[in-house]
């Protein structure tokens, strides 16, 4: 398992989010304030490597799901930030879908997780 958690390790979370991958049934865990979401990796030679995204002590979450550009699941393209709420840092990560649209998740901690 690999865990980001905030400190100074936000440049490695290439490692976690990666383009082209295929997202699941989003599980949201609002009482203990989780959110994963299984991913489908697709590595070289057709390789299907499944993993789960977990976000630990999440603040906010937001999703579209309006489909500008047609359907998919796929991730696209990513940004993240740092953002402060109540005085306290949390990463921030956008995801943009090839349907065009966005999943936006706040929190403390980012795990990758095995399936």
């Amino acid at each position: 398992m690999k865990s980001l958690e905030l400190s100074n390790n936000i440049n490695r979370i290439e490692e976690f989010i990666l383009p082209d991958s295929e997202i699941g049934i989003i599980q949201i865990d609002y009482t203990n304030h989780n959110v994963v979401i299984p991913m489908k990796i697709i590595e070289p030679r057709f390789k299907v490597i499944e993993k789960k995204l977990s976000f630990e002590n999440v603040k906010k979450f937001n999703i579209e799901i309006l489909e500008p550009w047609g359907e998919g699941i796929y991730i696209n393209n990513y940004s993240y930030k740092i953002e402060v709420i109540n005085n306290e840092e949390f990463i921030s990560i956008s995801i943009i879908l090839n349907s065009g649209d966005k999943i936006v998740i706040t929190s403390k901690r980012l795990s990758f997780l095995d399936n």
